[in-house]
């Protein structure tokens, strides 16, 4: 049965960084939500920015939550296409409820320190405040989450490749 990884971790833990990686290094392909959110700069990618009333006609969603007023989904079909899927505690909840597609779901959980995570927000350009505003919310909201597979990103390389094995081995 084939995989899908679904990568769960705060804000600044390297999520989108691995996605990427994974999809460069063995040719993966990650799964891009639709969401109410405007972009936040004109080139953005990584979702599908879609109006209120285009997302609700959306059917068979398998993946959804709700962040600072915005609405974030995927469709079963996306899943079943892709390899990796970029989900927070709350979509992951709503996941295990509403997929009944082909693929086996492997949920991972992407671990690093507060500072480490802190760094990496201010590095990329968030704003002191937000990225404190982010820990503090992902405290409550990763307290509690559900996962398959823990991995502290601590040493990139081998955070790559620990998910690389896992997904070749889930072919």
């Amino acid at each position: 049965m084939e995989s899908i990884i679904l990568l769960v971790g705060a804000s600044g833990s390297g999520k989108t960084t691995i996605a990427e990686t994974l999809c460069d290094k063995i040719g993966l392909s990650i799964v891009s939500s639709y969401t109410t959110r405007p972009k936040r700069y004109p080139e953005e990618q990584g979702h599908i920015f879609v109006t209120d009333k285009e997302f609700d006609a959306l059917e068979k969603v398998v993946g959804f939550t709700n962040y600072n007023g915005y609405r974030y989904c995927a469709i079963e079909s996306m899943i079943d296409h892709g390899d990796i899927y970029i989900i927070d505690p709350a979509g992951v909840e709503f996941f295990k409820h509403n997929y009944h597609g082909n693929k086996q779901p492997i949920f991972v959980k992407i671990e690093v320190s507060e500072l480490d995570r802190y760094s990496r927000m201010i590095e990329r350009g968030d704003k002191k405040e937000d990225a404190i505003s982010r820990i503090e919310n992902d405290r409550i909201d990763f307290a509690y989450v559900d996962y398959d597979l823990s991995i502290k990103n601590y040493n990139f390389d081998r955070c790559v490749a620990i998910l690389s094995l896992l997904f070749r081995k889930g072919e």
